[in-house]
């Protein structure tokens, strides 16, 4: 049976967020224009649980959070730290807040990964398959993006498993404060737009990677280079758009950054 090994305890959680308020501990980050005043808190914690009899599987997580400390009043500054705890964290609870949303923040991340490595049929075991037995995983939530009335931070997972090399995939959350609402694509694109903004990505990456033709990209090892489509991991800045796709999403390359202006999107 797997034993998480809980060492956030909400006291915990409580002391770091004091902390960074009366700036001991804190980590401002600052972009011009800033309409949001951030502050960052750091957590540590760990899970393990059995393979055999005998062996254990280990995983440790170090978090570095960039949350929004203050905005406008305490009453926008709650709903703004509401919808964060939502949207970036992924703790879906109307009542949460950040106090307990970064512990179950914690624990998501660490179950999902236990998870990902549950149990193996033996027909994964004739075919090589091997369980993890150790995991470190480094995660940053930080700002992009903070002025004029949008907030866009970045989630960075970075991941490494066993002897492996490690893995970063990065996730791209943005927010208008005059509506208090994540911006979801559908937001800023008409449908009925999404393949011409998906053709203006492909022409893009192609000028971006200097390749002439199709061709030249996928020998440039876009292999997956055909299946790109607009989507809803970007961030937006004064004058663009940024589009991210994970790892082996389009290339057997790291993560693929494409960016468009914003007057060529045409938003809505």
């Amino acid at each position: 049976m797997k034993k998480i090994m809980l060492c956030c305890a909400l006291s915990l959680i409580m002391t770091s967020l004091c902390t960074c308020s009366n700036g001991k501990a804190e980590a401002i980050y600052s972009v011009d224009g800033d309409t949001v005043v951030m502050a960052t808190v750091n957590l540590h914690d760990t899970l393990s649980y059995f393979l055999s009899d005998e062996e254990k599987c280990y995983i440790s997580a170090d978090l570095e959070i960039s949350y929004p400390e203050s905005y406008i009043n305490n009453e926008y500054t709650e709903r703004l730290q509401r919808l964060y705890a939502g949207s970036v964290l992924g703790v879906s609870a109307d009542s949460a807040t950040l106090a307990t949303a970064f512990p179950r923040f914690m624990a998501n991340l660490l179950a999902r990964y236990s998870e990902n490595d549950g149990e193996v049929s033996a027909e994964e075991m004739d075919a090589g398959y091997e369980q993890m037995s150790n995991c470190k995983l480094l995660v940053k939530i930080y700002p992009v993006y903070n002025a004029y009335g949008i907030v866009s931070f970045c989630r960075e997972e970075l991941s490494r498993i066993d002897d492996k090399l490690p893995e970063t995939r990065r996730y791209y959350i943005n927010i208008d404060l005059n509506k208090m609402t994540k911006i979801e694509l559908s937001s800023i694109i008409a449908e009925d737009d999404y393949d011409r903004v998906t053709d203006l990505l492909k022409e893009r990456l192609r000028d971006d990677a200097g390749a002439v033709n199709d061709d030249e990209l996928v020998e440039l090892g876009y292999y997956n280079f055909e299946n790109l489509t607009v989507g809803d991991n970007f961030y937006i800045t004064a004058d663009s758009i940024t589009w991210n796709f994970l790892p082996r999403e389009l290339s057997v390359l790291e993560e693929v950054q494409i960016t468009l202006a914003k007057n060529e999107v045409v938003l809505k």
